[in-house]
């Protein structure tokens, strides 16, 4: 009996903390987002890295699909021009951890000429993607929907009002489970489940992350 609680020990033996650490801003690079803006990201390498130490190497990705797009033009809801998207491929990527489950998250990566390159490139945006929704290097997302790159700190153990997940996210987040066909009365859990936390303590960036899952998982399932 001692063996099996020492083997169940050291499953789950890995630094969460090393896991959700905030990366070092050496590690960080930018570049030019929407209207404007720089993007701070890491790359995929850093990433890998982290799970690695973190888990003690205790962890496996999976692609489940990989898709081509092509080119599309949409109407721009801010400024209202019609915008044109470039062509692009997708990957759905599933990312497990030892004892804390499985995430998955859609990469991106616009066509280049380099088919190889370029699913490679969807595959890692994929996997840096999923690993946001154990923690890593969330950090870089909780901005994702501000107006402004500048946000409030919060005193410790307190959130700030306005990095609170927004009633329209939170509607979003729950069309979106009706659309997949999640009964009704599973739908709250299964939101909380894909956030992390009770809806209460949601913040914009997590609800951003979580849309972006569910809507990867509604696309799987209109593939199946």
């Amino acid at each position: 009996m001692d063996d099996v609680v020492k083997i169940m020990d050291m499953e789950r033996a890995f630094k969460e903390e090393e896991l959700t650490r905030p990366f070092d801003r050496r590690d960080i690079k930018s570049r030019d987002g929407a209207y404007g803006k720089k993007l701070d990201y890491v790359e995929g390498h850093k990433v890998i890295e982290r799970l690695n130490r973190a888990t003690g190497n205790r962890w496996s990705s999976e692609v489940i699909s990989v898709q081509k797009h092509q080119a599309e033009k949409h109407t721009d809801k801010r400024t209202g021009e019609s915008v044109a998207y470039p062509s692009y491929w997708s990957a759905l990527v599933r990312l497990t951890i030892l004892s804390m489950g499985s995430r998955m998250q859609v990469g991106t990566k616009a066509i280049t000429g380099n088919e190889e390159n370029d699913i490679k490139g969807a595959i890692t945006d994929g996997l840096k993607k999923a690993a946001t929704l154990f923690g890593v290097g969330l950090e870089l997302y909780e901005s994702d929907d501000e107006e402004t790159d500048v946000r409030p700190v919060a005193e410790p153990g307190r959130q700030v009002e306005q990095d609170r997940m927004t009633e329209g996210q939170r509607k979003l987040l729950f069309t979106i489970c009706e659309e997949m066909g999640i009964p009704e009365e599973s739908r709250h859990e299964h939101v909380e489940a894909k956030l992390g936390v009770d809806l209460e303590h949601a913040t914009r960036g997590m609800a951003t992350i979580a849309i972006q899952e569910l809507k990867a998982e509604k696309r799987l399932l209109r593939v199946s």
